[in-house]
């Protein structure tokens, strides 16, 4: 993803579905301890950067209290990865239109064909 600068994300969706353009930035955060404020606003910068209308940050751990209070009142939810598949996981699809499986992987998530 080209911002001001470059930034990775771990899964970018846009959904052409939509009369408006609609842009959804997943994180995964696979950490070993609970996400931290400062991840939930480098998050939001991001996001503000390259117009995303929704994010998502996917924990394995949990959330500290200051990440939650962050998120509040913001265009950011939290969601485990079962409710990330849950929620997205058959609705995904790769560039050439067929339909793409998240892929749990150490420090993230993959869409694979």
């Amino acid at each position: 993803m080209h911002v001001r600068g470059s930034k990775e994300v771990d899964v970018y969706v846009h959904d052409p579905r939509t009369s408006v353009p609609h842009v959804i930035l997943i994180e995964c955060k696979h950490w070993g301890s609970n996400l931290p404020q400062d991840a939930v606003h480098g998050f939001r910068t991001v996001m503000a950067d390259c117009g995303a209308n929704t994010g998502i940050i996917v924990g394995s751990t949990g959330f500290q209290s200051g990440a939650v209070e962050a998120v509040a009142y913001t265009n950011i939810e939290f969601r485990t990865w079962k409710s990330l598949q849950r929620a997205f996981g058959k609705h995904l699809r790769g560039d050439s239109g067929r339909r793409v499986a998240l892929a749990r992987r150490r420090g993230g998530v993959s869409a694979i064909d």
